[in-house]
C-alpha cells in the first residue's frame, strides 16, 4: 500500500510528517519503509539529491482489529 498521496508534494530541508491509516481488515503484520524515486536529469540544477529516510516504527506485530488507526513518523 503506498501512502505517497499522505505526505506533502514538497519537502524541504528536514523534519517529520505523520502518515496515519487504517486498513479495512485485520492486521498481524505492518512493515513500512521509505523511498525516493529517482528524478530525471534534467539539466545540471535539477539533478538527483540522495538523502537518509526513516519510518517509525519499521514494523508493528500484533491482531489489529479492521479499521485500527495506525500512526507513522516518516
Amino acid at each position: 500500500m503506498t501512502a505517497a498521496q499522505k505526505l506533502p508534494a514538497q519537502v524541504i530541508g528536514g523534519g517529520t510528517n505523520n502518515v496515519r491509516l487504517s486498513l479495512p481488515y485485520i492486521v498481524r503484520y505492518l512493515n513500512t519503509y521509505v523511498v525516493r524515486p529517482r528524478t530525471p536529469w534534467l539539466d545540471f540544477d535539477q539533478r538527483y539529491t540522495s538523502g537518509s529516510y526513516y519510518a517509525s516504527p519499521s514494523s508493528v506485530v500484533g491482531l489489529y482489529l479492521a479499521g485500527t488507526p495506525f500512526t507513522f513518523s516518516v
